[in-house]
């Protein structure tokens, strides 16, 4: 049997927009940082509220995002699961280029 393991679908900015909301589908895991060797970043899986037929995308969360869920839903991301989070779209240079990036906020 042939496997068809499809696209790595990653949440980006030009995925989401200002005020979507996503719910976390796993508790996530660390994986390398293929811009700084040595480091690890962390990635969950996704899906976008209302737009679930899409299925799940990868989120490689930001530090600020990290702490900004971490303080509502605790440090053990096993506790996310079926959590919601709000984006939010903010311009920020990444690496010397300006760039979209996604910040994620508990739902209130």
């Amino acid at each position: 049997m042939k496997l068809d393991l499809g696209a790595d679908k990653y949440l980006n900015a030009t995925v989401v927009k200002d005020g979507d909301q996503v719910v976390f589908k796993n508790e996530g895991r660390m994986v390398d940082d293929p811009f700084n060797p040595g480091n690890k970043r962390f990635q969950i899986e996704v899906e976008i509220v209302g737009r679930e037929s899409e299925g799940e995308y990868t989120w490689t969360m930001n530090k600020t995002s990290l702490k900004n869920l971490a303080k509502k839903y605790g440090d053990d991301t096993a506790n996310w699961v079926g959590k919601y989070a709000t984006i939010k779209i903010v311009d920020q240079i990444v690496r010397n280029q300006p760039r979209k990036v996604i910040l994620g906020y508990p739902l209130e």
